[in-house]
């Protein structure tokens, strides 16, 4: 992924699955100092799925480049679970 001039190569790896219930990975960037771990957690409750995320060590990213910004963290993270949830919604 390319933003501007900037290049933002993706270094993940997994390092956590319990099937049906949690994934974790820690991911980076190739070209940039930081290191953040995210987790996926799946709980049921009556006829209702719950999806939990959990990201940490955004601060540990370079303030000084907007894509790092908390808030264009999240307008990404709004972005994939939207696209998830029309996924999940086509198939049914």
């Amino acid at each position: 992924m390319s933003s501007e001039e900037r290049d933002f190569t993706h270094l993940w790896k997994v390092t956590e699955v319990m099937p049906n219930k949690k994934i974790a990975y820690t991911w980076q960037y190739k070209e940039y100092s930081g290191k953040s771990k995210s987790s996926f957690e799946i709980s049921e409750n009556k006829n209702q799925t719950t999806l939990k995320i959990t990201c940490t060590g955004l601060e540990t990213f370079p303030d000084t480049i907007p894509e790092f910004s908390r808030e264009s963290c999240q307008g990404g993270w709004n972005y994939f679970i939207n696209r998830l949830k029309r996924y999940i919604e086509n198939r049914g």
